[in-house]
């Protein structure tokens, strides 16, 4: 390797670059700042890049559950690789849109989640505008008892959000593994998540999804309402994907007017 390869090589914090890409790179001189990273000019890591090993302890259990052979892949792989400056260290969950990992961010040296759109559903406009209408939507809110957003972003075709991270598990599995809270308990459950749907709905946003799953708890107990992947805007932006008459939400927690297809508003949450 010649001297200037080494230099280049120096500077790249990332995949070691191919003979072209080494030729390609200008060290910095002296009181420069060093140039643009390998990353930056890298394809896209995934699945159907070539790249076709995966983290089989996970995915096997996912293949179990009946998920389709491809998102299991998807999913699994990306446990143990980096997406932009988060380090993805485990999956936390899967939903209707998407799959939530634990990831650590290099850059701020903190603990995040990232929710990330699957490969199979990324082509489906209306799922990846509803996808982005979650991040906005919870982006609006800054709030004790509402997970925070801290950034969406994509990466070639992947589109993903970063929250915070809400490290005490959900009212909902607490509840399955556990029965249920003692009287005072849940009402503090109660009073917390109804101070974060105030929030969101003072900002104009009616979740529709409200559920024992989207309370999450932080290490201290408090109340976290996430998952406004179903929210809708009660002020006029041209951002809706629901249709008049389209019946949305989880059942057994949905309201009588979301049942019926109706217009919800923020009593609905309630």
């Amino acid at each position: 390797m010649n001297e200037r390869e080494v230099a280049a090589l120096q500077f790249a914090n990332t995949a070691v670059p191919t003979a072209d890409q080494a030729e390609s790179i200008t060290p910095p001189g002296p009181g420069e700042p060093p140039k643009a990273r390998i990353a930056d000019k890298a394809p896209t890591l995934t699945p159907s890049s070539g790249d076709t090993s995966t983290n089989q302890a996970a995915d096997a259990p996912l293949r179990s559950s009946g998920m389709s052979s491809a998102d299991a892949t998807d999913i699994a792989f990306w446990i143990g690789r980096r997406l932009a400056q988060y380090e993805i260290t485990k999956m936390l969950g899967t939903g209707g849109m998407g799959v939530v990992y634990q990831a650590h961010d290099t850059l701020i040296d903190r603990d995040v989640a990232v929710k990330m759109l699957l490969d199979s559903l990324s082509s489906d406009e209306n799922i990846l505008k509803r996808f982005l209408i979650e991040a906005r939507a919870a982006g609006k809110l800054n709030h004790p008892h509402a997970v925070a957003i801290y950034e969406i972003g994509q990466e070639g075709p992947r589109h993903y959000l970063v929250m915070e991270l809400v490290s005490g598990g959900c009212v909902g599995t607490i509840v399955e593994g556990q029965g249920a809270y003692p009287p005072l308990e849940a009402t503090r459950i109660v009073a917390e998540a109804c101070q974060g749907l105030g929030a969101a709905h003072r900002v104009g946003l009616v979740h529709r999804d409200v559920k024992p799953a989207n309370l999450l708890l932080a290490a201290d107990g408090t109340v976290k309402v996430s998952d406004f992947g179903l929210a809708k805007t009660c002020l006029t932006t041209g951002e809706q994907v629901t249709q008049v008459g389209q019946v949305i939400g989880t059942p057994f927690y949905m309201s009588p007017e979301q049942c019926q297809g109706l217009t919800a508003d923020p009593r609905s949450d309630l």
